[in-house]
């Protein structure tokens, strides 16, 4: 029976030291091994490197590691961005994140490739290509650390399965892969029931229809090193707890678990906003692991 191990998001940018610490206690009592090394704590250790040591002993007094990253994002930091001097920072800063990461002991880290409608004057194609780019200078960082690089799906035009899988084509490394985000994915499949909605908002103020998909994890299963599991109503990207929205985590599950490079199974739930206790977040995903008897 194949065991993936499972780790938990949370956002402790709006957390003191103390509360960081209660939260970490948390997971602890809540059964949880593993914590995603989020922006807050590579910020955080950019931003001074004794936090490093100060965050890798918290955890070890738990009983917790850092597991999977998510480099910092946004729209002028993620890779499509077509300043010339923004593209310069981002890569400091998503050099910063593999280095930080393979210094904290964590193997994956999931890199935003940049939404279009943020730079709408920018073609699909020239998109795609200052991602082609910003990789081309981020792979060889990520194979000197030994730290995969996972693109997310998200829910635009130059985040689609389908561009993903053609910057995938471009690079023969095993340091580039994907990050498979649920909610990402049911606002392009359900967000077609909506006159409006994040996805098609998205799509036309980039200058198109949205394509809608139904099959994106089935599209990105044989390169999804990582994933983000969270719920919505295929409207917004709410971050809900699993079971709170329309997602199908049978199904998706399912296909994670035959995913030939999976390393990890993350919730990505936004408990804070949601009002979803630790040991809730941390019980609700072992029960969906457990509900198809693969965990």
């Amino acid at each position: 029976m194949k065991k993936i191990p499972l780790t938990y998001f949370f956002d402790f940018s709006a957390a003191d030291d103390k509360r960081r610490r209660t939260v970490l206690h948390e997971f602890s009592i809540a059964g949880a091994e593993n914590i995603v090394l989020s922006p807050y704590f590579i910020n955080a250790v950019r931003n001074d490197c004794k936090m490093q040591d100060i965050f890798l002993k918290e955890l070890e007094f738990e009983g917790l590691n850092f597991l999977d990253a998510h480099s910092p994002c946004g729209r002028n930091i993620d890779l499509n961005c077509p300043d010339e001097k923004m593209r310069k920072k981002s890569v400091e800063l998503h050099s910063d994140s593999l280095r930080i990461a393979s210094d904290m002991g964590v193997k994956t880290v999931t890199i935003h490739v940049g939404t279009d409608c943020f730079f709408p004057e920018i073609s699909g194609d020239k998109h795609l290509e200052n991602i082609r780019l910003m990789l081309e200078k981020l792979l060889p960082v990520a194979e000197k650390y030994r730290v995969a690089i996972c693109v997310e799906n998200i829910w635009s035009p130059c985040n689609s399965p389908d561009s993903l899988l053609y910057l995938k084509s471009c690079f023969d490394s095993e340091y580039l892969g994907f990050c498979y985000d649920s909610g990402h994915a049911n606002l392009m499949d359900k967000g077609r029931y909506f006159m409006e909605c994040n996805a098609a908002d998205c799509w036309r103020l980039a200058g198109t229809d949205p394509r809608w998909e139904n099959a994106a994890l089935e599209k990105m299963l044989p390169h999804v090193i990582t994933c983000h599991l969270h719920d919505n109503d295929g409207f917004s990207d709410t971050h809900s707890g699993i079971g709170m929205g329309s997602v199908d985590f049978n199904h998706i599950i399912s296909l994670l678990y035959s995913a030939p490079k999976l390393q990890c199974v993350q919730s990505e739930v936004k408990s804070d906003i949601h009002n979803i206790p630790v040991k809730k977040l941390c019980s609700d995903l072992q029960a969906a692991i457990a509900v198809k008897n693969i965990h």
